[in-house]
């Protein structure tokens, strides 16, 4: 089961999500170190305390276990982070001064399982119950020294995770995001749509597809150049972001082309679809090309069977028929356009 959370691990790391991927490593990790130590104190006649250890370690798979499912993660995550506090504050009330070299571990631990004030909140608990049960046994330089290496360990922490989590946003962003002109990618726009396409929804519950691209683009860049033909993209992008309403999605399909993701029928998407091709022909994107900058659309609405490869099809079937029939138009699809390939003649 330890080779299956592993691999649970490491594909959260590729996923950007490291506080789930450090989470399962260092439950596995606390298990694996704790169980010798429960072992060898059933040895030596320590028998509550190996029952402590044995315990806890069998815990920490099972979080490891629970937590690589994504519905579970941030329970079993303050979990961890509570058996964890408990944990180093049982060994410390049973091994006394030496059982603080563990706080600094739990501490380390709850800043990459919880959230940055929970953790704050915990280690501040830990500290405090630490110095509690140590405080007539301990020498005042030790006190010190313990209080200023746990203050160090705590500020490094917040300060790394507060970085951490401000990367792993900016990075995620960007794996769904195009560079070229801020919407959504080819990766944003397949996790979307392909929910939608496969979703239960009420049979009130409308969706469509708007595909779209720039009539004669090669032209534009032949003619001007990539860096004009990049500057072209950018522009439309941002006039679409300014014109669509909040509810609607605009992705990058590739080059030329975009897709929109609208919560209408076919013929409110359709409205939509024809007011964006006014707008893009009677805006100026570039004022030194001579020609007017224009779109060809094709729209498809979500129907009951219609797999997500099936209704971009459908849409993208809807626009070469937009392109093929004089450019610069509106096509909606036909019925037979929804149709998915392995059902037809």
């Amino acid at each position: 089961m330890k080779v299956g959370l592993i691999q649970s691990a490491l594909e959260a790391y590729r996923e950007s999500h490291p506080k789930k991927g450090f989470m399962i490593f260092q439950a596995l990790l606390a298990a694996s170190l704790i169980a010798p130590m429960g072992i060898w104190r059933f040895t030596i006649q320590e028998y509550p305390q190996g029952v402590f250890d044995l315990t806890l370690s069998t815990l920490f798979v099972v979080i490891a276990y629970i937590g690589s499912k994504d519905q579970y993660f941030h329970l079993v995550s303050r979990i961890f982070a509570i058996s964890y506090t408990l944990g180093v504050l049982i060994t410390i009330q049973y091994t006394g001064i030496i059982g603080l070299f563990w706080s600094n571990a739990a501490t380390v631990a709850v800043f990459f399982s919880a959230r940055r004030w929970e953790a704050i909140l915990v280690a501040i608990v830990i500290y405090l119950t630490c110095i509690h049960a140590v405080w007539n046994i301990a020498e005042p330089q030790l006190l010190f020294t313990y209080s200023a290496c746990f203050l160090l360990i705590t500020f490094f922490c917040f300060n790394f995770s507060t970085r951490l989590l401000a990367d792993n946003s900016r990075l995620s962003q960007e794996a769904l995001q195009d560079a070229l002109t801020g919407l959504g990618n080819r990766r944003s726009l397949d996790d979307h749509i392909n929910k939608v396409a496969n979703s239960d929804d009420p049979p009130s519950t409308a969706y469509s597809l708007i595909m779209f691209d720039l009539d004669h683009f090669k032209q534009i860049n032949d003619s001007y150049g990539h860096t004009t033909g990049d500057l072209v993209l950018a522009r439309l992008a941002d006039l679409i972001k300014s014109k669509m309403p909040s509810n609607v999605r605009v992705y990058r399909y590739g080059g030329e082309e975009f897709l929109i993701l609208t919560p209408t029928d076919l013929d409110q998407a359709s409205l939509l679809a024809e007011r964006l091709r006014q707008q893009v022909e009677q805006s100026k994107l570039i004022r030194e090309l001579s020609a007017p900058i224009t779109i060809s659309l094709g729209v498809a609405q979500k129907q009951k069977g219609t797999n997500y490869r099936s209704w971009l099809k459908a849409a993208d079937d809807a626009l070469y028929r937009a392109k093929a029939t004089g450019r610069n138009k509106v096509c909606t699809a036909l019925p037979d356009d929804l149709v998915p390939p392995s059902w037809r003649d």
